[in-house]
């Protein structure tokens, strides 16, 4: 879902904001200033889940992410876009950190780290296959300004179901692999 959220930012916000009259140039630093917020706000994320309780955190920046792009449309091509394009950066910078980490949260068994670690770069990679040709084919149908706006509940709606489904999943196999793993 992080990726697949971040990823309307990424199709989306060129398109949205070259077609109001952006200058690529304008376009390409407003991406850069949000990739350059995530990077310094992430050493400072360990320090967050200290003091926050990681999931939390990952939650409340998921949701801050998803807004974010929602608010896009909203903010108009002034200030307002470059906070918005800040508290993006922000959370997917805090947010990256913390998803790693809560995948191996918990773990000491070596084999199920690293499981846990595969099951997790899997989801990535599988959001990053299919997140673009459904953030297009949404943006085909029902506009890009539009789209900017449901395309993040969609994928927030999904990471409300897998919040749910996929742990019990993956402890479910986890006890399974470990029993066939004694025998």
């Amino acid at each position: 879902t992080l990726s697949s959220i971040n990823m309307v930012f990424d199709i989306l916000f060129p398109v949205y904001t070259l077609r109001a009259g952006m200058s690529f140039t304008l376009v390409g630093s407003l991406s850069g200033i949000k990739m350059v917020l995530a990077a310094m706000v992430r050493p400072f994320s360990g320090a967050l889940m200290a003091r926050i309780n990681p999931i939390r955190l990952n939650v409340g920046s998921l949701l801050g992410l998803g807004a974010g792009t929602m608010l896009i449309p909203v903010v108009g091509m002034g200030f307002g876009l470059t906070a918005v394009i800040a508290l993006l950066g922000a959370t997917f910078g805090s947010i990256s950190t913390t998803s790693a980490t809560l995948v191996v949260k918990d773990e000491s068994n070596p084999q199920l780290v690293s499981r846990r670690i595969s099951y997790y770069n899997t989801c990535l990679t599988l959001g990053q296959t299919i997140s673009p040709w459904l953030i297009g084919l949404v943006a085909d149908k029902i506009e890009v300004t539009t789209a900017l706006m449901v395309v993040p509940v969609f994928f927030l709606g999904i990471f409300g179901v897998g919040s749910f489904a996929i742990p019990r999943l993956v402890s479910r196999f986890d006890k399974t692999e470990m029993r066939t793993s004694l025998i």
